[in-house]
């Protein structure tokens, strides 16, 4: 009986591990051993996309989708912030490079564009990014011009013969600071301390008072950093409280108008 379970128990394992040989599977050399995301990746470098391969795709298998997401509540997963969509990936690509650009069809992520948004927490703490690979059974078809992460799961149903997700964790002044943190009008450290005058906080209320902060876009922040650099505004920790009297989140502004990296 002994050698009948024996012999059971190593079949088993056998089947185990032929299964997970022929698993779909999506991975990234931009992960490194710990399962954290390189810096490169991040809002904290360079900001570029990662490589990403995968391999055993179900059979059938004619175009693929990905989307890179996040949880930021996790008492609410209800609450999904997305940061990257491309989708109709011909099934022969089986990898792509870091930065890859025309691999497939680009959709719009939650800042309103249809580019990679590299992660950059706001908040302290180890954050965790689920990115999801479909395989698709056949080609997608949208209705509209602009296609979100919602667009896309509702156009994927019923078409999705396996998927994969690739999970790691980044945490936001782990890694040192970059160039891009360093440069540019809103940047912090070493103009800290410096103080704005009664009539710099009123310049900068006043360019404020032409937005609103809770429909505010890439180009209204673009506009804002403009007009900030034209009358000679610095950043700084009065800035930015000077930003926030007026009603704004200094780290939209960023976000949204990344300063250009020197």
């Amino acid at each position: 009986m002994k050698n009948i379970m024996s012999v059971f128990l190593v079949f088993l394992s056998m089947q185990i591990f032929a299964q997970q040989e022929n698993e779909f599977t999506i991975n990234s050399s931009g992960v490194k051993a710990d399962g954290s995301l390189s810096i490169e990746y991040t809002g904290e470098g360079e900001g570029l996309s990662m490589p990403l391969e995968w391999s055993n795709a179900p059979e059938g298998t004619k175009y693929f989708a990905i989307n890179l997401w996040h949880i930021p509540h996790p008492t609410d997963p209800s609450v999904v912030k997305s940061y990257w969509v491309v989708y109709n990936i011909p099934s022969k690509i089986k990898s792509i490079p870091k930065n890859a650009k025309g691999f497939g069809i680009v959709g719009y992520n939650d800042k309103d564009k249809t580019a990679y948004d590299p992660m950059k927490s706001k908040g302290p703490g180890v954050k965790k990014y689920n990115l999801t690979i479909y395989a698709l059974s056949e080609k997608l078809e949208f209705k509209g011009n602009k296609v979100y992460r919602t667009d896309l799961l509702k156009a994927i149903e019923g078409k999705v013969l396996g998927e994969s997700t690739l999970k790691y964790t980044y945490e936001t002044g782990k890694t040192g600071k970059s160039t891009q943190q360093l440069s540019g009008l809103m940047k912090r450290g070493e103009e800290k301390t410096e103080a704005l005058t009664a009539t710099q906080k009123e310049q900068i209320k006043s360019i404020l008072s032409n937005y609103n902060d809770s429909t505010l876009t890439a180009n209204d922040a673009n506009a804002i950093q403009e007009a900030f650099r034209k009358v000679g505004l610095r950043g700084g920790s009065s800035t930015e409280e000077t930003i926030r009297e007026a009603g704004f989140d200094p780290d939209k502004l960023r976000d949204l108008a990344p300063p250009p990296v020197k």
